[in-house]
């Protein structure tokens, strides 16, 4: 029993020594660095895009800067929200349409609006009425009054000749008082008119701006960018419904590192390449941010630092295809001399 005991881990080692030694023999007889055929028509395949743009970041030529970007309108797309909430009535507008500014958008209903507008102007025409009334009341009143005061004068120059008695002479004295009086009274009243005109007119212009503000108007001369918004639905207030831009003029927002931002200058020229579209669109810088932040555009090269520091460098392009705002881009910008 002891030999046994002895024998058995004597007969294990020896065949672990021998596989070794065969696995040995084997990576030595074949050349692990050697590439078959398939390998190397597998690595001269070409994977670019069909665009023919490759959208891995390239290196910046010599005198140049570099960093990848967006496209966007001539100033940041502007979101347009409605001042009042409501059910959606109209949409007037789609994506890619272009406007004028004051054009209108998005249309709220109105019903409650339309009838307070109505009642408004009905109080409006009633109150105007009325002061063409009191006008003509206040200038029969003025006319009396007129009559009335002469009336009194030769009734007192008749009484001081003997001809006229104390008696005509009060009475008629008291008519001019009493009809004094009652122009007094109208004229007031044509005031009291006038100011109800005008109570009737900031409310109906108050029931106009509330219907106004049911619909959504451009601001700006541009095109639409995206409508978030469908007729029938309901839009709480401050709610954004259209997102417009002026796109007559593209910029590129490039992401510059901190390390390169002092090299670039306002009217630099610079060169993008835009994501998709074959070759290069000019372009010259118009902005450099004065804040250094965190970079807004991610890359697909796998060495893009994601903890380094950026500055915005905008960039305005000449001749700039048709393209949709926020693609991506990359751009090279021109350094100081």
């Amino acid at each position: 029993m002891k030999t046994r005991r002895v024998l058995i881990p004597i007969v294990t080692t020896g065949v672990m020594t021998l596989l070794v030694v065969g696995l040995f023999v084997t990576l030595t007889a074949s050349d692990l660095s050697a590439a078959n055929a398939a390998d190397i028509e597998a690595a001269n395949q070409d994977f670019s895009p069909a665009s023919g743009l490759d959208v891995r970041a390239a290196l910046p030529p010599s005198g140049a800067v570099g960093g990848a970007g967006l496209v966007e309108p001539r100033e940041r797309p502007a979101s347009l929200a409605m001042e009042f909430g409501g059910v959606v009535d109209t949409v007037h507008v789609t994506e890619g349409t272009r406007v004028a500014r004051g054009d209108a958008l998005v249309t709220l209903r109105s019903l409650v609006e339309q009838a307070e507008l109505a009642a408004a102007e009905a109080d409006l025409s009633a109150a105007r009425a009325d002061v063409g009334v009191t006008r003509a009341e206040a200038g029969a009143a003025s006319a009396r009054s007129s009559s009335s005061a002469d009336l009194s004068g030769r009734t007192r120059l008749l009484a001081e000749r003997g001809v006229a008695t104390p008696d005509e002479r009060d009475r008629a004295g008291y008519t001019e008082v009493a009809d004094r009086q009652s122009a007094t009274a109208s004229s007031s009243r044509v005031s009291q008119a006038s100011a109800r005109v005008r109570a009737a007119e900031a409310r109906r212009d108050a029931a106009l701006a509330r219907l106004e503000a049911l619909t959504l108007r451009a601001p700006i001369d541009g095109e639409v960018l995206q409508v978030l918004v469908l007729a029938g639905e309901n839009v709480p207030p401050g709610g954004v419904a259209v997102v417009m831009g002026d796109t007559s003029v593209l910029h590129a927002r490039l992401d510059i590192d901190e390390r390169d931002a002092l090299l670039v200058a306002a009217g630099a020229e610079a060169r993008v390449r835009i994501e998709g579209a074959p070759g290069e669109v000019v372009g010259h810088v118009v902005a450099v941010g004065r804040r250094v932040g965190r970079k807004n555009v991610r890359t697909e090269d796998p060495t893009d630092r994601t903890d380094a520091r950026f500055v915005e460098v905008v960039v305005e392009l000449v001749d700039a295809p048709p393209v949709p705002v926020g693609i991506r881009v990359e751009g090279f910008v021109s350094t100081k001399p």
